[in-house]
């Protein structure tokens, strides 16, 4: 099972991340909150089809899954 983290807001990574929460769980799965509403999650679940090899349509991925945390402008898949 994998699981994700969309929306996190600031303040709350800082804690987990002082706590050492970091060294086990892939930054590369945590999508922190934006100003755009839902971009976050939207980030999170393309990365969830892209994990399982196929996008929103159903179509094949040939590229690897990107989380990109914060990039706006990058965060559908790495070719």
């Amino acid at each position: 099972m994998t699981v994700l983290l969309a929306g996190v807001q600031d303040d709350l990574w800082t804690l987990l991340t002082n706590v050492g929460f970091g060294k086990w769980f892939p930054a590369e799965r945590v999508f922190p909150e934006e100003d755009e509403e839902f971009s976050a999650t939207l980030k999170a679940v393309r990365y969830a089809h892209a994990l399982r090899g196929f996008d929103e349509a159903g179509d094949p991925v040939p590229a690897v899954a990107a989380g990109a945390n914060g990039d706006a402008k990058h965060y559908y898949y790495l070719v």
